[in-house]
């Protein structure tokens, strides 16, 4: 019998226990502070343009003197809120968490 996209969420998205939130959580903070050491130590000191929002955010800071951090966490907002609607709650905490502490670091 075939499943709804809905079904399909549920059995995807299973309740993790604390161990595995916080392991989840390290991992995410420590992959957002290595982007950050990449971004300000090889990236923008060698003006060397990134993909995506963080490139665009590199042009709009390098226009405008305003820092990376704060172009990184605005321009990922509307992301956030399209996927907390299209895949769910954990999936937006989780991407909000490494954007903020990216954006912090840089």
């Amino acid at each position: 019998m075939l499943q709804t996209n809905h079904e399909i969420k549920k059995v995807v998205h299973r309740s993790l226990s604390a161990k595995m939130i916080v392991k989840r959580m390290l991992f995410i903070f420590v992959g957002a502070l290595l982007m950050a050491v990449g971004l300000e130590f090889f990236l923008v000191p060698n003006e060397v343009i990134d993909g995506g929002i963080v490139g665009i955010s590199i042009i709009l800071s390098h226009l405008t003197d305003v820092q990376i951090g704060f172009y990184i966490f605005v321009l990922n907002l509307p992301f956030f809120f399209i996927g907390y609607k299209q895949i769910g709650k954990t999936f937006a905490l989780s991407t909000l968490l490494g954007v903020i502490i990216l954006s912090i670091a840089t």
